[in-house]
């Protein structure tokens, strides 16, 4: 059955990592590791979870709409900037905030990747919904951090996509709270969500994609994989930062345009600058 580790990672539930060179197995794959379930527990709660997303979207509008309310304020939507006119020119201001956000990193150029037949595709463009259509087997290079590779994860599950999560952590959603983690895993390893950490993808062949240990440089294989998702992270979306540091006096940089950050220390940001423009 070859080699196998376990965990019992805050669950209460037995979760089994893939390890290369062995028969790779998860829990609920054999008859030999049954689903254990705790007693009382449900599934992870998504409304739950998009409630709280809700709740910090609504506190960060009432913010913006707190400082559109005051005189003198005007909000430039990124999207309409072409229309102010060569260097910002339609813009007249004394101060300006700019929370342009992040996008994220593109998929790299691994090895292999153009003929390998296999999609390459970021986490936002998963949960976005347009990615994942089809997919049969879903490879999530988990490596950015943050909650957008494992809601990737969630979204294809859920969608019935069979789905492989690899991370060089020690364990799948390492930095995830404990709390949140425990929901997550069950939720994942009740859908055959394979785990398998401590693992690099090098690069691809025809419908395989090709890990290493990062630790015993044991090679791995991935059979079937028609998506490959590359969550790395975001990066800042500041263009016009120069710009506008170069035309207004007082500029304020907020939020993932400073450098990719949870929401809260975004409201926060906000509301600072907010306060110091008076």
């Amino acid at each position: 059955m070859g080699d196998l580790e376990e965990i019992d990672d805050f669950t209460g539930a037995e979760a089994v990592y893939e390890v290369p060179g062995g028969a790779a197995k998860h829990e609920g794959e054999t008859e030999a590791h049954e689903r254990v379930r705790e007693p009382g527990v449900e599934e992870i709660d998504k409304n739950r979870a998009d409630a709280e997303e809700a709740r910090y979207d609504e506190k960060g509008a009432g913010i913006l709409e707190n400082a559109k309310g005051r005189a003198g304020v005007r909000e430039v939507d990124e999207a309409n900037l072409p229309a102010v006119g060569p260097g910002l020119a339609g813009i007249e201001a004394d101060a300006v905030i700019l929370a342009t956000g992040s996008v994220p990193l593109e998929p790299r150029a691994l090895p292999g990747a153009d003929a390998s037949g296999i999609r390459l595709a970021t986490a936002a463009d998963v949960i976005g919904g347009a990615a994942g259509r089809g997919a049969r087997h879903a490879v999530i290079a988990e490596e950015g951090g943050g909650r957008n590779g494992l809601a990737a994860a969630e979204v294809l599950a859920e969608a019935g996509v069979r789905v492989t999560i690899v991370s060089g952590d020690m364990a799948i959603a390492e930095h995830i709270n404990g709390t949140v983690r425990t929901q997550l895993y069950r939720f994942l390893l009740n859908r055959d969500v394979v785990f398998r950490p401590m693992e690099k993808v090098t690069e691809f062949e025809p419908g395989r994609v090709l890990t290493r240990n990062i630790y015993t440089r044991a090679e791995g294989v991935i059979e079937d994989v028609d998506l490959f998702v590359d969550w790395r992270g975001n990066q800042v979306n500041a263009a016009l930062e120069d710009a506008l540091r170069a035309r207004f006096a007082e500029v304020h940089v907020i939020g993932d345009c400073l450098a990719p950050r949870t929401v809260q220390l975004a409201i926060a940001e906000g509301t600072a600058a907010a306060d110091a423009l008076g």
